[in-house]
């Protein structure tokens, strides 16, 4: 992982932990509230926001990974066609 994949997904943890703090504290508005019952279900959305975002982490550095893969292949893609160039160039001029 590079220096900027790991900035990105550093960035990508602390919205992730605000967004946490945030669910704390309407889950914690919501006990004092209206009592226990509730939490119960809280709990089933924590665990359905965890798995969304650790499966959007993942995706996210998949898709980064892609992406720096097919930028390697277009820009090999470029030094190969030169090179083909410069082969026929120099079968027409002999």
């Amino acid at each position: 992982m590079n220096i900027n994949t790991y900035a990105t997904t550093e960035k990508i943890n602390v919205q992730f932990l605000k967004i946490c703090n945030r669910f704390h504290f309407i889950e914690n508005q919501f006990t004092a509230n209206y009592g226990r019952p509730l939490l119960e279900v809280f709990i089933l959305w924590r665990a359905v926001f965890v798995f969304i975002f650790s499966l959007w982490g993942k995706v996210f550095d998949l898709w980064v990974t892609v992406f720096c893969l097919w930028g390697l292949v277009i820009l090999d893609k470029k030094e190969i066609d030169f090179e083909f160039s410069k082969v026929k160039d120099i079968l027409i001029l002999s």
